[in-house]
């Protein structure tokens, strides 16, 4: 009766944890709906493929199938894997086996007459020796009962790190799409740029011959051949530039595809894709669970309260239980005729550390708190990067539709301004100044299309996604 009343209290403490661990998986103060809100159908996949842009696809293929950074964080991954393996097996009993001999020499060199080795060898004079071996086969267990649940929120604590490193994987990819993005268009808005400069300065090269016809024939002056001289100088100066920008982007392209600077076989074509449609926004709540980064710092808080329960756990007893089982002989031909069961129970209790484990109780909580801010923190800086991103859309739509209203205006001043010229109503610097007016407008055009771009591509960068668990799942596939 006694023994099942001790195994019911030792379940019933088995059951029992000094520190409840708080939920954190539902914030408090989310919103319900942004300050900038616009309506959308448009499910987003992945959302690069809204661009309708074959090379960047193929780009953005290689980059997630064998970016260096993304292998990182999979092999953290791992690491976080082992180490939840490793709290895990704290769970089980530890089962040891032993094999061994011993040699022990006894000898007494006093002849009493009582001598206790009677059995021994030889010695000289009146001493007395005597030779022991023993083999021994000992199979030894250690337990520590979870009296606390000590042992079972560590293992909880490291899961839940395990499933934020998940999320930090994920993250790494949404953070390598959105650099993939960026650099793509930066190097198709050079490429469109160098085709525009070739245009125009076929343009400019043709003007220049006409004026320097219109010089020999006498009806321009040395002033006219010279102004359209530097303008045509002026355009093939913004080359090197742009060359450079280009070339820049393609070796980052590589790197981030994990291939020497150089080495990327892909050439972009300077079509910049138009805007596509406007999507369906992620409501507000919903972001916690399409940002990987949010969801991994939730696991992360989760963990962290886990541990404020470890640390409690830890000033409470321990118990060890630590049976061992040994056969042992004095001889190697024999059988093991001895057998010996050894059953320990050790219960310790901390006394005095000096305040050590009651403040490390004060540093998890701590650690909790900052994680809790660092969480409200990151989910503002969400929102902020959707709502900005919203805005910015919003007035780049206009500002295009008044550079492409510019155009057309100085379109007509150009025409208007080459017939007055060659009527003799105005100087040849008027033309300059209205062709120069223009191709810089032209331009600035396609500067501003691909930051329209970058505009749409942060707000579905900002707004997650499934696609990231399936590429996830493709990468886990791929790694394997």
């Amino acid at each position: 009766m006694n023994r099942i009343l001790y195994i019911a209290f030792l379940i019933l403490l088995n059951a029992c944890s000094p520190y409840k661990v708080r939920d954190h998986s539902t914030p408090q103060s989310i919103p319900t709906s942004y300050h900038n809100h616009y309506l959308g159908e448009k499910e987003i996949g992945y959302w690069w493929e809204e661009f309708a842009d074959k090379e960047l696809n193929s780009v953005m293929q290689k980059g997630l199938e064998k970016n260096l950074e993304v292998k990182q964080a999979w092999n953290r991954l791992q690491q976080a894997l082992a180490i939840n393996g490793i709290d895990r097996s704290e769970l089980y009993p530890k089962l040891d086996l032993s094999v061994g001999a011993t040699y022990n020499r006894f000898k007494d060199n006093e002849d009493n007459g009582n001598n206790i080795f009677q059995g021994g060898g030889g010695g000289f004079g009146g001493a007395q020796a005597f030779n022991q071996q023993r083999y021994f086969v000992n199979i030894g267990l250690s337990y520590e009962v979870d009296l606390w649940k000590r042992i079972s929120s560590q293992n909880e604590a490291s899961r839940l790190r395990y499933q934020a490193s998940k999320e930090d994987v994920k993250q790494t990819m949404l953070l390598l799409s959105g650099s993939i993005v960026d650099v793509w268009f930066t190097a198709q808005e050079q490429q469109a740029a160098l085709n525009l400069l070739q245009e125009q300065i076929e343009v400019a090269t043709t003007l220049l011959e006409l004026t320097e016809l219109r010089f020999s024939l006498g009806r321009s002056s040395a002033v006219d051949v010279l102004q359209q001289r530097q303008q045509l100088a002026a355009l093939e100066g913004q080359i090197p530039t742009a060359r450079s920008l280009l070339e820049t982007s393609l070796q980052q392209l590589a790197v981030l595809t994990a291939v020497p600077p150089g080495n990327l076989n892909i050439k972009p074509s300077g079509e910049l894709a138009t805007l596509p449609p406007f999507p369906k926004i992620v409501a507000p709540k919903m972001l916690i669970k399409s940002r990987p980064d949010l969801q991994s710092i939730l696991l992360q808080l989760q963990a962290a309260e886990y541990d404020i329960a470890v640390a409690v756990a830890d000033r409470l007893p321990r118990l060890v239980i630590t049976p061992s089982y040994e056969w042992a002989t004095t001889k190697v031909s024999t059988f093991f005729h001895q057998e010996i069961l050894n059953i320990i129970g050790n219960l310790t209790a901390p006394l005095f550390d000096g305040g050590r484990r009651v403040q490390e109780i004060e540093r998890r909580k701590a650690i909790v708190d900052e994680i809790a801010h660092r969480f409200a923190d990151t989910y503002l800086k969400v929102l902020l990067e959707i709502e900005n991103a919203l805005v910015q859309e919003r007035e780049q739509v206009k500002l295009m539709a008044n550079i492409s209203e510019q155009i057309a205006l100085a379109q007509k001043t150009l025409q208007e301004s080459q017939s007055r010229y060659i009527s003799g109503l105005n100087d040849y610097l008027t033309v300059i100044v209205t062709l120069q007016n223009l191709q810089n407008l032209q331009r600035q055009q396609i500067a501003q299309q691909k930051n329209l771009l970058l505009f749409r591509a942060q707000l579905y960068r900002a707004m997650g996604g499934s696609w990231l668990q399936n590429s996830f799942t493709k990468v886990q596939r791929d790694m394997k």
